[in-house]
């Protein structure tokens, strides 16, 4: 059987075109990267999972993701961090191979601005772990979604929550764009977060015309209080954010949203 060569490919010949272009140079080292964990991907999974300084508990499914290079579900992510159990893979056979079916739906989703605060950090370290050279792209991309949120109405961050999917989706890998090429996605600005754009009821309809509150017992009453938590928000059993708003930034006493 003849061995698959890549130059078989038939978008071979534009690569080499794209190679004269001048790509960033974290492009080129995260190209290289990919292609090397992808000339053995589950033992790379595996070389993961014993490895002392990988940052504990993240999702086997999103270690899978990074190394393909696709985009990685903040929903799981966030999800795996309040969760007993682990998000598990669903298998099958067709005779007698075994394939993956998917893996079961995260209990919980990225819904508010604090939400989305916590599923980030956790992505950064893992993402620092296998792409260190991206360190200061994810900063600046993390500021900069950040700056979003806090320009915005809380009525409008699943909005904002939209845009940044759509970000992260086209970069993948970020093999031939960076986080941080903001004129790269444009359209997406256009689109999601605009007054004009094709979503721009997104968020008023799944609300449909209500205030997104956070309450019930996964918020901190303490943290809502005049005095605070003591804990921080990765030690406290409950999430750190408004009873309100759901920001993360701030407790209910603090809110600058009146009823």
């Amino acid at each position: 059987r003849k061995k698959l060569r890549e130059s078989d490919m038939p978008w071979y010949g534009k690569e080499t075109t794209f190679e004269g272009k001048r790509l960033p140079e974290s492009c080129v080292k995260s190209s290289e990267m990919l292609r090397t964990y992808g000339r053995d991907l589950n033992q790379v999974k595996r070389w993961i999972s014993t490895a002392i300084s990988a940052p504990p508990g993240f999702p086997s499914s999103e270690w899978d993701n990074l190394v393909r290079g696709r985009a990685a579900n903040l929903d799981v992510i966030f999800s795996s961090l309040y969760q007993v159990l682990p998000v598990t893979e669903k298998r099958g056979k067709i005779g007698e191979k075994e394939i993956s079916l998917g893996y079961t739906e995260p209990a919980k989703k990225v819904e508010t601005y604090g939400d989305w605060v916590i599923a980030w950090h956790a992505l950064v370290k893992a993402m620092d772990f296998l792409f260190p050279h991206r360190h200061e792209e994810l900063l600046q991309y993390g500021d900069f979604i950040q700056g979003e949120f806090s320009s915005r109405r809380p009525e409008a961050h699943g909005r904002v929550l939209c845009f940044d999917q759509a970000v992260r989706q086209t970069v993948g890998g970020g093999t031939s764009t960076l986080l941080t090429n903001y004129k790269d996605f444009a359209k997406h600005r256009t689109a999601i977060l605009h007054s004009e754009g094709l979503f721009v009821d997104i968020e008023e309809s799944r609300a449909k015309g209500k205030r997104p509150q956070q309450t019930g017992p996964d918020s901190c009453n303490r943290f809502n209080s005049e005095l605070g938590c003591p804990n921080g928000a990765s030690s406290c059993r409950y999430k750190h954010v408004c009873r309100r708003c759901g920001s993360g930034r701030h407790g209910i006493t603090s809110c600058e949203i009146k009823r």
